[in-house]
């Protein structure tokens, strides 16, 4: 399933709902959706990927990263390296 969505955290519970109703184990991608004409900014896409055999694809949810969570990547010591 893929899901477009602009603003506001609804859609992120909206997705969590469905895997853990309809898939559980399934793979959650927050990504770059649509840009249109006029918007400063793309739409988040939403997917929810799961196997129809019923096998996990990820089982632990707490391995994913939260867009309004900031984990310091690329800050700090070492990052001017590359």
């Amino acid at each position: 399933m893929h899901w477009a969505r602009s603003s506001g955290p609804r859609g992120l519970v909206l997705i969590q709902r469905l895997r853990e109703r309809m898939a559980p184990g399934a793979l959650l991608h927050y990504g770059q959706g649509k840009w249109y004409p006029g918007e400063p900014l793309p739409r988040w896409a939403l997917s929810c990927y799961w196997r129809a055999d019923g096998v996990p694809v990820w089982e632990d949810v707490h391995f994913i990263a939260w867009e309004d969570q900031d984990y310091s990547f690329g800050s700090g010591r070492g990052s001017e390296v590359y």
